[in-house]
């Protein structure tokens, strides 16, 4: 009830600070009133929204899995260990995604950890944004009110397209790749003299990063030197690859030889390149993937299509006298869209095998919607133009009758949904599974909340679903491997639950590795968790 009314109060304010602004901006034209009107009571919304999904994390079990190896190096644990011995963690992404969640993992609860662990993954996702867009037109008020606008309809969109929403609001390694690739190209978006290599080497730092986080980023050292060649020349297109070098060799240096060569390896590259697909008809499948893949991008896409042949019909002059530098120089956009376009193999890719969910799209994905709507802002701000007054105008009111009905769609289910999800977190799985396990150390495995274990025991265990995963890329764990990190003198295994490529293998650790625990018991402290006895 209390989050109700808080957001009440907030939802009116945010209406009466938009009449205010209505009515002070009276010099300026009805469009740039209007949406400025508008935003105040967007963003209560958009924030709302934001905030639901951050309590969502706290719902989902694997939330807590993906932080536990982050925080098992404070312990002494090692973040990477080899084929044939140590803790099978289920961490097989670069090192720069644990120490960017390290410090989440410092709070004194699981609840509190994954919350603001959901808080860094949403702003990694959505700040780079906010600064592509309000960065530019800063000093412009008129072009400030059309590129907020633009950023809160990106922010609503990531709720509405399945991919950008499990990138942007579940705790993974997509929102910090996507975060630090965003940063690297939005250096060189913003930089002033093409060849100066501070901006170049910053730039180059944080796309070898963004490789460290998550593999599949690799096309981004494809890309921006790619776009750099083209817009800028030869002379800066070597002095990145030089930066991209340097920052290269140096970087990978420095995370070899902190996490060892042969398990970085292993985890890293072996496990993901042997995953099996989803199915054994991979043709099949790669259509399918495709299918969904065009789905998601079809709006941005025909945006850009749109836009790309509207500069051709509005310039009497661009066939006759056409010059792909100034082109490109003229529309910083298109790095974006090459960076979207190169990352569509790695995104295909990760959705194509076995535990490849929505999110592995994100790569294409997202920047063909920054692209969008850097494009959307180019359009709305041309009041130097007398010949695209109409477009401009065209444009403010495709944006402000966007923002009024995605905030009107979601006003309600952002409140409900809140408060139902506020009320959920009282008894997340994580915390019940960090009380028992703090009452009653070593007493109960539970292979689906090792970060509630290793918070509460200082004891880091191995996780089923990395167990699993392992198997499938033809590395099998031996029963005597398994046995020497999971609680010596336990009395139970219990689950809540598993992801749905095991259901159909229900207890699979159970079957394979505790046989003898198959007595069905009932702990009072653990209700509607399913937990095996010795027999």
């Amino acid at each position: 009830m209390k989050i109700i009314i808080i957001f009440l109060c907030c939802f009116l304010a945010s209406l009466a600070v938009g009449t205010l602004i209505y009515q002070k901006l009276y010099k300026f034209n009805f469009l740039d009133r209007l949406i400025a009107a508008v935003i105040p009571t967007s963003l209560v919304v958009l924030c709302a929204l934001h905030t639901r999904e951050i309590l969502r994390a706290v719902l989902i079990d694997w939330s807590g899995n993906r932080l536990a190896p982050a925080l098992s190096m404070l312990y002494g644990y090692k973040l990477y260990y080899p084929s044939d011995s140590g803790l099978v963690n289920g961490e097989m992404y670069g090192p720069i995604k644990a120490l960017i969640y390290l410090p989440a993992t410092l709070a004194n609860s699981p609840t509190t950890t994954v919350i603001l662990a959901a808080i860094i993954n949403i702003s990694f996702f959505f700040l780079p944004i906010m600064w592509l867009c309000l960065g530019k037109h800063w000093g412009n008020f008129q072009a400030t009110i059309i590129s907020a606008g633009v950023f809160i309809l990106f922010g609503f969109f990531a709720h509405q397209s399945k991919v950008l929403y499990e990138a942007a609001f579940t705790v993974h390694a997509d929102s910090p790749a996507l975060g630090l690739s965003a940063i690297s190209c939005a250096i060189l978006y913003y930089r002033q003299q093409k060849d100066r290599f501070l901006p170049l080497i910053l730039s180059a730092i944080f796309a070898v990063l963004a490789v460290w986080t998550k593999q599949v980023t690799l096309p981004i050292l494809v890309a921006l030197p790619l776009y750099i060649l083209l817009a800028d020349g030869r002379k800066c297109f070597q002095r990145y690859i030089i930066c991209l070098t340097v920052a290269g060799l140096t970087i990978s240096t420095i995370l070899i030889l902190v996490f060892d060569f042969q398990p970085l390896l292993f985890n890293l590259f072996t496990i993901a390149s042997n995953q099996p697909w989803w199915e054994p008809n991979k043709i099949k499948r790669l259509l399918s993937v495709s299918q969904e893949l065009m789905n998601e991008t079809l709006l941005p896409g025909l945006l850009i299509a749109f836009y790309i042949s509207y500069q051709f019909l509005f310039n009497s002059d661009s066939l006759t006298k056409f010059n792909w530098r100034d082109r490109f120089k003229q529309n910083q956009w298109i790095m974006f869209l090459i960076v979207s376009i190169l990352m569509i193999p790695t995104s295909l890719l990760g959705r194509v095998k076995i535990g490849g969910a929505e999110n592995a799209l994100s790569y294409t994905v997202y920047f063909l919607f920054v692209a969008a709507s850097l494009i959307l802002i180019e359009l709305g701000t041309k009041f130097y133009d007398n010949r695209l007054q109409k477009t401009e105008r065209t444009t403010k009111l495709a944006i402000v009758l966007l923002i009024i009905a995605l905030t009107t769609n979601n006003l309600f289910p952002a409140v409900f949904r809140l408060v139902e999800r506020a009320e959920q977190i009282k008894t997340n799985n994580h915390q019940v599974a960090y009380e028992y396990a703090k009452k009653h150390p070593g007493e109960v495995y539970f292979p689906w909340h090792i970060l509630s274990t290793l918070m509460a025991e200082q004891k880091m265990y191995h996780f089923e679903d990395a167990v699993a995963n392992r198997e499938l890329a033809g590395f099998k764990v031996s029963k005597q491997h398994f046995l020497q990190h999971i609680p010596q003198d336990m009395k139970f295994v219990a689950h809540y639950g598993q992801p749905n490529w095991l259901k159909g293998n229900a207890d699979y650790v159970l079957k394979k590795y505790l046989p003898e625990f198959s007595k069905k018991v009932e702990i009072d402290s653990l209700p509607g968790w399913t937990v095996y006895a010795k027999e």
